[in-house]
């Protein structure tokens, strides 16, 4: 799993055609995961041939059959996982989302260390550990990752998200547990100044940082950060 994703959301309305250009800039350029979210401004029935990057296929836990219906038209995509975002664990309409899946699901938006416990026992395949519901900091979200890795214990891969902005604040994050880190205004910011180049520009930035923190903390690859450091 990549260090850090990008979930790109409302691209369309900050730059017209956004996703567009970006899923050719991705097939020329094959060194990011994106997330493939809904609601989605272009048909997800057209999406890239054979993409070179990780589609994950997003929806929201709602309890009527327009969620059902949106998991259905994203399992003839290629997409590698449901992401089902949650804003409280409804396990009702996340069970009917994910009944019948051949593919690993993960829950985004989990907020505690109780809530990680209960998807885990649940049999969900990963989580996406968030702040959306808290203060707005720059730093990013790292200490989530702290908190709610001891409730996983491995069993689980842990994602997160909320407010990173620098290679260093992803590190901090790599090191407390998190397998991997969301990605959400800072390409957008971008997209919306300097179209798809500037996504690029600030992806290929915040992996240099990354590097070079990595290097200067004498961590060769990222097997080698540990909680401990």
């Amino acid at each position: 799993m990549r260090p850090f994703w990008w979930v790109p959301r409302r691209a369309e309305a900050v730059s017209p055609g956004g996703r567009v250009g970006l899923r050719a800039r991705r097939r020329r350029r094959q060194n990011r995961h994106g997330g493939f979210q809904r609601p989605a401004s272009r048909s997800r029935r057209s999406p890239p041939s054979s993409p070179p990057h990780t589609l994950w296929y997003q929806v929201h836990a709602e309890a009527d059959a327009a969620a059902e219906r949106a998991v259905s038209r994203g399992r003839p995509l290629g997409c590698k996982a449901l992401c089902i975002t949650i804003g409280g664990a409804d396990w009702s309409a996340i069970d009917r989302l994910r009944q019948g899946l051949r593919i690993p699901v993960v829950l985004k938006g989990i907020m505690s260390p109780e809530e990680a416990r209960s998807a885990i026992g649940k049999g969900i395949d990963g989580i996406v550990v968030s702040a959306t519901a808290g203060p707005r900091r720059n730093g990013g979200n790292h200490r989530g990752a702290a908190r709610h890795r001891q409730a996983v214990a491995g069993k689980a891969p842990i994602l997160i998200d909320g407010s990173f902005r620098r290679g260093a604040d992803i590190l901090k994050a790599l090191a407390l547990g998190a397998r991997a880190v969301m990605l959400g205004r800072p390409p957008l910011w971008a997209l919306a100044a300097y179209g798809a180049p500037g996504v690029q520009v600030i992806l290929e930035m915040l992996q240099t940082e990354l590097a070079r923190d990595m290097a200067m903390s004498g961590k060769p690859n990222l097997k080698a950060l540990d909680p401990a450091w």
